[in-house]
């Protein structure tokens, strides 16, 4: 199966453990990746990310 133009959603959340005082926590980053063509083959995946994401 072949999926065309995905776009990739996901949230980085920074680890707790900064260590130093007085500073501010960092906040869950939203991500969005663009992928091309997607490849999908029984369990496996292959990413293909060339090219510019569609406007």
């Amino acid at each position: 199966m072949v999926l065309e133009n995905v776009k990739e959603m996901c949230t980085e959340v920074p680890k707790g453990g900064n260590g130093g005082k007085g500073k501010k926590k960092s906040k869950p980053a939203n991500k969005d990746h663009f992928i091309s063509k997607l490849f999908l083959c029984r369990d496996s995946v292959i990413t293909n990310k060339w090219g510019p994401p569609p406007h």
